[in-house]
C-alpha cells in the first residue's frame, strides 16, 4: 500500500483517540506496511523484529495524536521516521552538523512543503539521506544559538522541490540519472551523452552533453516542459564528432531563444515592472486564492518573466487556494496571457491590491469578467468583486482628470476647510 493508505488506514483509531490498540508502520520492500501486535504486551518484541526488516519503523496508538488530522498525521509519522533515521543509521561520509540542521528545520517547517515532495520523500527508504544529497543550499547557521540557518528555510524548500519536480520527471522519461556525489550537483543523461553545460531562457534549455565513447560524441538539444504534466521534453537532437561545432550551434541556439524573448516583450508594449509582495493586499497570503488575482512570487521565476505580466495570475482552484488544506498545488490562468499554470501555494506572494496593478491589468480582468458572465448568463451581468475594483480605481482616475481641469476650484475649497 501507500504511505496515504496506511495514514488512511490508522485514522479511524486516531478519531477516536484509542489508546488500547497500538500499531506499528514500516515500509517493507517497496511497499507501507500497518501491522496491530496481539497482544499488545508484545509491542516492544514485536517493534525489534520489525526494525530487522526496516530501522526507521515507528509505533503508536491512536490517542498520540491527539485526534489531529490527516496531514497533522501525515507529517507526524513521516517526522517521526526522518527523527529514527537521524538517531539510529551511521552517516558515513556526512556532515553530521548539516543533518542536525536539516532534521531540526523538518521537525519545525515540514508542513511547508508540497504534498509532491512530502509523496515522494514517503518512497524512499532514506528520506533524510535523500534530502541532505538533493540540495546544494547549506542550513548550518553561523549563530550559536540557531539551530539551523532561518533565512533560508524557503530557498531551502524551493530547491527541494525542483530537485524532486526534475528526478520525477526523469523517471517518467526513463532518463536514467547517474549516482551523485553529495558536493556535485546531479546531471542529465540524455541517450548515454552527460550533460556538459544547459541555459535556460524564455523557458527553454539548450543542452550541450558529450559521451566521449560515441562515434559522434558531441549532442545539443532543446529540452522544454510547458505540457500539462510539466514533463522535460526533448526535441531537435544534433550529434557531431566537432566540438567547435557542437559548440556554435549550442550558441546559436540560445541566441535564437534570446531573439525570441526580445519579440515577445517587444510586442506586448508593458513596461517591464516587477511586482512584490507590497503589492499584495495586506496579510493577504493567509487568505482563500480561489477566483482572486494573484501574484506569483518574482523568484520563482525565470529572470526573463520576473514581471508584471508573468506575475498576475487569476487562481482558479487546487487544494492549495485553501490554507488550512494539506495539498499545495494552486492552478491559476494568467492574466495577459492567459495561459494555465500550476504553482505550490508558497510560491504566491498573496491575493493583488486592486490600487497597485498596473492599468493593463484593470482592462483585461474587466474583459475576463465581461466575457466570463456573458457566457455563463448572457441576459444578466452581476457586478463581480474585481469589477467593483475596477470601477472604484476608474472613478479615481476621472476624479483626478476633473481635479487636474479645475485647479482653482480645488485650491478653493481647500482654503475654505482651512
Amino acid at each position: 500500500m501507500t504511505f496515504n493508505e496506511a495514514v488512511d488506514r490508522i485514522m479511524p483509531l486516531v478519531s477516536t483517540g484509542d489508546t488500547t490498540t497500538p500499531f506499528v508502520i514500516s515500509r517493507q520492500d517497496g511497499e507501507w506496511v500497518v501491522n496491530h501486535p496481539y497482544p499488545s504486551e508484545k509491542l516492544i518484541d514485536f517493534l525489534e523484529d520489525v526494525r530487522d526488516i526496516d530501522s526507521l519503523a515507528v509505533a503508536f496508538t491512536g490517542a498520540d495524536f491527539s485526534k489531529g488530522s490527516f496531514s497533522y498525521v501525515y507529517d507526524r509519522i513521516l517526522n517521526e521516521r526522518l527523527r529514527a533515521e537521524y538517531d539510529n543509521i551511521k552517516h558515513d561520509g556526512l556532515d553530521a552538523a548539516e543533518l542536525y540542521a536539516i532534521m531540526n528545520m523538518l521537525e519545525e517547517n515540514i508542513g511547508e512543503f508540497s504534498s509532491e515532495a512530502t509523496d515522494y520523500l514517503t518512497s524512499c527508504d532514506e528520506p533524510l539521506t535523500a534530502l541532505y544529497n538533493m540540495s546544494p543550499i547549506s542550513l548550518k547557521s553561523d549563530e550559536p544559538d540557531y539551530e539551523y540557518d532561518y533565512d533560508k528555510i524557503r530557498n531551502y524548500i524551493n530547491a527541494i522541490e525542483n530537485e524532486i519536480n526534475r528526478l520525477k520527471n526523469l523517471e517518467k522519461q526513463d532518463i536514467t540519472v547517474e549516482p551523485e556525489k553529495s558536493d556535485n550537483p546531479q546531471k542529465r543523461i540524455i541517450e548515454g551523452y552527460e550533460e556538459k553545460l544547459s541555459l535556460q531562457i524564455a523557458g527553454k534549455f539548450v543542452v550541450l552533453a558529450e559521451n566521449p565513447e560515441a562515434a559522434e560524441p558531441y549532442l545539443v538539444c532543446n529540452i522544454r516542459n510547458d505540457n500539462q504534466l510539466n514533463f522535460e521534453e526533448r526535441y531537435n537532437s544534433a550529434v557531431t564528432n566537432n566540438y567547435v561545432e557542437a559548440m556554435r550551434e549550442f550558441v546559436n541556439r540560445a541566441d535564437s531563444l534570446v531573439g525570441e524573448l526580445e519579440a515577445e516583450q517587444r510586442d506586448s508594449g508593458l513596461t517591464f515592472k516587477m511586482l512584490t509582495s507590497d503589492d499584495c493586499t495586506p496579510n493577504s497570503k493567509h487568505d482563500d486564492f480561489e477566483g482572486k488575482l494573484v501574484i506569483i512570487k518574482a523568484e520563482i521565476l525565470a529572470p526573463e518573466y520576473r514581471s508584471s505580466q508573468h506575475q498576475l495570475a487569476l487562481a482558479t482552484g487546487g487544494f492549495g487556494c485553501n490554507p488550512t488544506s494539506r495539498g499545495r498545488a494552486v492552478y491559476v490562468k494568467e492574466l495577459y496571457s492567459g495561459k494555465e499554470c500550476r504553482y505550490d501555494r508558497h510560491q504566491i506572494a498573496g491575493i493583488a491590491d486592486p490600487k497597485k496593478i498596473p492599468n493593463w491589468a484593470i482592462d483585461k480582468l474587466l474583459e475576463y469578467h465581461k466575457k466570463e458572465t456573458q457566457q455563463n448568463s448572457p441576459d444578466k451581468k452581476p457586478a463581480t468583486l474585481q469589477e467593483k475594483l475596477g470601477k472604484a480605481k476608474d472613478k479615481v482616475r476621472e476624479d483626478n482628470a476633473k481635479k487636474s481641469e479645475n485647479p482653482d476650484k480645488t485650491k478653493k475649497k481647500r482654503d475654505t476647510r482651512e
